[in-house]
C-alpha cells in the first residue's frame, strides 16, 4: 500500500458519462441502488477491470457489498474473502484518503489484505473512503490487471465520485431520519390532539353540567338539566338521583332517565334505607362504586331492580357540597363491563357540580318555604294594618293632616310628579313613602337621594352613574340612582340644594325619560316616578335665581304641604303615645308608662319648632329619665318655640325687649349665616374637612358646608 502515488498516465475524461451518472444518482433515493449504479459506471469513467463499493449502516455494520469484474457482478462466494477485510480496507483508506494494494513490497500488516484482494483478479487495487466530515459511510475500490499506479486525474475522478456518493447517501439518511422523526412527531401530535380533544370535550361537558345546575333552582328543571347534561358526559341507559331525606336515614330515588323513558325525571316511588343500600355505602365511603357486571355477583335489593330493568353495569358517586352529604348520582348501562375507574373518576367531577346544584336547589326550596310563610304573615299583618289604620305610617286626626292624607290618596295611584314642602321634621319623607306604598309601583323600590349630602363633583355620577375610567377614581362601572329606581319611585329630598347645572339634566330626565351615564354617549331610558321634597320655599328660590323656574314647574305638578306640628296640636297626644308604644315595644306590659293629662297639656303648650322629629326625641328622652312610672319632659317655656324661630339682632342698639331677640327677615338670616361661615373658615384657615375643619367647628356635615359655601359664593 502506498499513499497517493504520482500520476503515470491520464485516462480520457468521459464528461458525458459523468454528467449522466450524476443526474441518475440525483434521482435515486435508495443507498444500495446508488452504490450499484456507481459501481457499474466506474469502468466508463476510468480505466479499470474491477469496480466495487461497500456501505455501512447508521450503526456501523456493513450492509451492502457490490463488486463487478469485466462487467459481471461477483457472487457471494467470490465476495467472501473481501467481506472479512472491509474494516481493514476502510481503516487503511481513511488514513490518507487513498490506499493502493499491489504486488510490490508492502508493509507486513497489509500483506494478508493484499492476498485476499488478489481473488478479484486484479494486480493493483485502489481504495477510497466514502465519508463526510461527520461520519464514515463505506469504501470505493477499483482494480486492474498490470502494474499499479493511478494518475492524478483518475484519483481526482474517484475522489469526486466518492464525495458525491458520501454527500448523497448522508443527505438521504438525514432526510430519512427527518421523515421518520416527522412521522413520529405527527403521530405524537395526533395522539396529543386526540387527548386534548377528549379533554376539551370533557371540560365542555363539565361546563354544560355546571350551566345546567347553576341556572335551575327548582327541582324539576334542575333534574331535567342534569339528565340532559349527563348525556354529553358519559354513555348510559339509566340515570338516577338519590337524595337524602331530612331525617338523614332515607334516600328518595328519582329516575332522571331510564330504558324506554323520555327525558322527564320520574320519582322512583320508593325510599331507600341508608344503612341497607349500596347508595348508603357510597355515602359512607365517600368514594365511587363501580359494578362491572351485576350477573357475576349476588346483587343487593336495589341492584335487583336494576337487573330487572335490564341494567348490567353501573357506577355510583357521592354528592357532597360544603362538607355535607346530599345523596348519590348513579348511571347504568345494559352492556356489561361498560364502566371502569376512569369513568368513575370523571363522574366524580360531574358529581361535584351536580352536588352544588342540588345544594342550591334545597336552599332555594327552604327559602321559598320561608318566603311563603313570611308572605302569609305579611298579608295578615297588612290586612290588620289596613283595617286598623287607614293612614299608613302617618299618625293624626287633625283637619290639617287629614287634608294632607286626602291629597296624597288622590295622587298616589297616578304617576304624576309630586312636590312635598314643609318645615324640617314635619315628615315629608313619610308622606313620600305613603304615596309610594299606595301606588302601582309599591312592589318596586323607592330610592332616596339626599341632595344636600352629595359632594358637588359627584352629583351627576350619583344620579346617572358612570362608566369605568370616566374620571379619576372611576375604577368600575356604576349605575346611578335613576337606574336603581327604574320601575319604582325616586325620592329627591332637599331638592332645593341641587346645583343649577345639574338642574337642567334633571329636567331632561323628567321631560324625556332619558339620561346618559358620565363618560358614555349611549342614551338610556328609565321609567321613574319622582317625588321631590324641600324645606325651602322654592317659589322664593326661583325669584332669587337659585332654582330653575322650568324645573320648579315640572316638579310642582301636584304640590302637597305638610303642616308643622304647631298647626296640628290635636295630634300631639296621638303622636306622643305612638312613640311611647314604639320605644316600649319589647318591654313588660306591666311596666309600661302612659301619658298623663298633665303630660299632654304640657306638650300641647310648646310650639315644637323641630316638629315631629323634635317630639320623638323629647318623648324618648323623657322615657329614659322617667322615675316612679312618671315621665319628665324637659321643655322651654311656652314661648320658646316661637323665639327659637327668631334670630339675634345685628345691631345691639335696636332697643328690643330684654331677653326677646329681634325678628329677622329671611335675607337677614341668610346674611347672618354667611358671615358665620366666613368667620369659621377664617378661624380654620379655609379648611372645611377633618377634625380642625370649619364643618366640625360649625357642627354640620362637610357636604352641607360645601354646598353653602358654593351657594354664598365663598369659594372664589
Amino acid at each position: 500500500m502506498t499513499a497517493m502515488p504520482s500520476p503515470k498516465g491520464d485516462s480520457p475524461d468521459p464528461v458525458h458519462t459523468w454528467s449522466i451518472l450524476l443526474g441518475a444518482m440525483a434521482g435515486i433515493r435508495d443507498d444500495g441502488d446508488r452504490i450499484r449504479l456507481a459501481v457499474s459506471a466506474l469502468p466508463s469513467l476510468i480505466q479499470c477491470s474491477v469496480s466495487g463499493a461497500a456501505l455501512l449502516d447508521a450503526e456501523g455494520s456493513w450492509i451492502t457489498l457490490q463488486v463487478e469484474r469485466g462487467g459481471e457482478v461477483l457472487g457471494e462466494a467470490d465476495l467472501a474473502p473481501i467481506r472479512s477485510v472491509l474494516d481493514d480496507l476502510l481503516t487503511a483508506a481513511s488514513r490518507e484518503g487513498w490506499a493502493e494494494f499491489g504486488d510490490g513490497s508492502e508493509e507486513a500488516e497489509v500483506v494478508s489484505v493484499s492476498g485476499r484482494l488478489r481473488t478479484l483478479g486484479a494486480e493493483s487495487v485502489a481504495v477510497l473512503p466514502i465519508r463526510t466530515v461527520r461520519s464514515r459511510l463505506g469504501i470505493l475500490l477499483v482494480g486492474r490487471v498490470g502494474p499499479g499506479g493511478w494518475s492524478a486525474r483518475e484519483q481526482g475522478t474517484l475522489g469526486l465520485l466518492a464525495e458525491q456518493l458520501a454527500v448523497g447517501i448522508e443527505n438521504l439518511r438525514l432526510q430519512e431520519r427527518l421523515e421518520n422523526h416527522s412521522r413520529e412527531l405527527n403521530r405524537t401530535v395526533e395522539e396529543r390532539t386526540r387527548e386534548l380533544q377528549r379533554s376539551r370535550e370533557r371540560l365542555a361537558a363539565l361546563l354544560n353540567v355546571n350551566n345546567a345546575v347553576v341556572s335551575n333552582l327548582e327541582r324539576e328543571p334542575l333534574f331535567r338539566g342534569i339528565a340532559d347534561a349527563l348525556r354529553a358526559v358519559v354513555e348510559f341507559d339509566r340515570a338516577s338521583l338519590m337524595l337524602l331525606e331530612a331525617d338523614g336515614e332515607h334516600l328518595t330515588v328519582t329516575t332522571l332517565t331510564g330504558p324506554g323513558e323520555g327525558s322527564e325525571p320520574k320519582p322512583g316511588g320508593s325510599l331507600l334505607r341508608r344503612d341497607r343500600s349500596m347508595a348508603g355505602q357510597v355515602l359512607a365511603r365517600g368514594r365511587p362504586v363501580v359494578r362491572r357486571d351485576l350477573r357475576q355477583r349476588t346483587p343487593v335489593e336495589e341492584e335487583k331492580v336494576l337487573l330487572k330493568a335490564g341494567i348490567r353495569s353501573y357506577v355510583s358517586v357521592p354528592l357532597v357540597a360544603r362538607d355535607r352529604s346530599l345523596g348519590v348520582l348513579a348511571v347504568g348501562s345494559r352492556q356489561a363491563e361498560r364502566y371502569d375507574q376512569g369513568d368513575a373518576a370523571f363522574l366524580m367531577q360531574v358529581g361535584r357540580q351536580v352536588a352544588l346544584g342540588v345544594d342550591n336547589m334545597l336552599a332555594y326550596e327552604r327559602a321559598e318555604e320561608l318566603r311563603r310563610q313570611v308572605e302569609l304573615e305579611n298579608r295578615y299583618l297588612r290586612d290588620e294594618i289596613e283595617t286598623t289604620r287607614s293612614l299608613g305610617e302617618i299618625v293624626g286626626q287633625s283637619p290639617a293632616i287629614q287634608q294632607t292624607v286626602e291629597k296624597l290618596a288622590q295622587v298616589a295611584p297616578t304617576d304624576v310628579t309630586v312636590l312635598v314642602q314643609g318645615e324640617s321634621g314635619t315628615g315629608k319623607e313619610l308622606v313620600a313613602r305613603e304615596i309610594h306604598r299606595r301606588s302601582d309601583r309599591c312592589e318596586a323600590p323607592m330610592v332616596k337621594v339626599n341632595c344636600a349630602a352629595i359632594p358637588r363633583e359627584l352629583y351627576e355620577s350619583e344620579f346617572f352613574g358612570h362608566v369605568k375610567g370616566a374620571f379619576s377614581g372611576a375604577v368600575r362601572d356604576r349605575s346611578g340612582r335613576f337606574a336603581a329606581a327604574d320601575g319604582g319611585t325616586l325620592f329627591l329630598d332637599e331638592v332645593g340644594e341641587l346645583p343649577l347645572d345639574l338642574q337642567s339634566k334633571l329636567l331632561r330626565v323628567l321631560q324625556d325619560g332619558t339620561y346618559q351615564r358620565v363618560g358614555e354617549d349611549e342614551e338610556r331610558r328609565v321609567d321613574v316616578r319622582v317625588i321631590a321634597a324641600s324645606n325651602r320655599v322654592l317659589e322664593d328660590e326661583v325669584r332669587e335665581g337659585r332654582f330653575r323656574e322650568d324645573l320648579f314647574y315640572r316638579l310642582n305638578v301636584f304640590p302637597i304641604r305638610v303642616p308643622p306640628l304647631r298647626e296640628r296640636k290635636e295630634d300631639i297626644p296621638l303622636l306622643a303615645q305612638n312613640f311611647l308604644h314604639e320605644f316600649q315595644a319589647e318591654g313588660n306590659d306591666e311596666d309600661r308608662i302612659e301619658l298623663s293629662r298633665a303630660d299632654v297639656a304640657r306638650l300641647e303648650q310648646y310650639d315644637w319648632p323641630g316638629n315631629v322629629r323634635e317630639l320623638r326625641s323629647t318623648v324618648q328622652r323623657a322615657l329614659i329619665t322617667a322615675q316612679g312610672g312618671r315621665l319628665h319632659f324637659e321643655l322651654p317655656d311656652r314661648h320658646a318655640g316661637s323665639r327659637s324661630r327668631k334670630a339675634l339682632s345685628t345691631d345691639p342698639r335696636d332697643g328690643e325687649e330684654e331677653g326677646v331677640p329681634e325678628i329677622l327677615t329671611e335675607d337677614e338670616m341668610e346674611e347672618r349665616v354667611k358671615r358665620n361661615i366666613e368667620a369659621a373658615l377664617q378661624a380654620c384657615d379655609g379648611k372645611v374637612y377633618g377634625d380642625q375643619g370649619a364643618a366640625r367647628l360649625l357642627g354640620i356635615p362637610p357636604t352641607t358646608l360645601a354646598s353653602r359655601i358654593k351657594k354664598f359664593g365663598l369659594d372664589d
